[in-house]
C-alpha cells in the first residue's frame, strides 16, 4: 500500500518503533508506540496528585495510567487522521500502559483505502491471535 510514506508521517509524528506486520494491497497492518514527552507525563502525574486520595495502586491504576492511555489513544488517533485524510480509512487497537514502562503506549493498527470492503477490525484480531 503506502508502505513508505506512512513510516515516514509516523517517524514525523514521534512514533516509535513502527513495524509493518502485513502489507497487502488492499490493507496495511502495523505496529507502533506513541512516545510520551516531558510535559505530558508530568501532567499524568499531577492530574493523578490532584484527583487521588488513595494509595498507590489507586493512583496508578485509577488516575495516572488511565490519563497517559486516554490522551495516547487521542493523540494517535489525530495522527492517523491527518495522514488518512478522507481517501484511507483506519483503525487501532491500543495496549494499557504498562505500570514498568509508562514511557510508551504500544498500538497495533490497520489502514486501508476508503470503502473498498475491507473489514479492517477483522484483520486487526487475526494478526493479534
Amino acid at each position: 500500500m503506502l508502505k513508505e510514506e506512512l513510516i515516514d508521517f509516523l517517524n514525523d509524528n514521534n512514533l516509535e518503533f513502527i513495524d509493518i506486520v502485513k502489507d497487502e494491497e488492499e490493507y496495511t497492518i502495523f505496529r507502533m508506540s506513541y512516545k510520551f514527552d516531558k510535559l505530558e507525563l508530568e501532567g499524568a502525574k499531577a492530574y493523578a496528585d490532584e484527583e487521588c486520595d488513595g494509595d498507590e495502586d489507586e493512583w496508578n491504576y485509577d488516575f495516572f495510567l488511565p490519563y497517559l492511555n486516554d490522551m495516547a489513544v487521542d493523540n494517535v488517533n489525530d495522527i492517523l487522521d491527518e495522514f488518512c485524510e478522507d481517501e484511507l480509512d483506519f483503525q487501532f487497537i491500543a495496549f494499557d500502559v504498562p505500570i514498568e514502562s509508562t514511557e510508551y503506549n504500544d498500538f497495533i493498527c490497520s489502514i486501508s483505502i476508503k470503502d473498498n470492503g475491507v473489514n479492517l477490525e477483522e484483520y486487526l484480531l487475526d494478526v493479534m491471535e
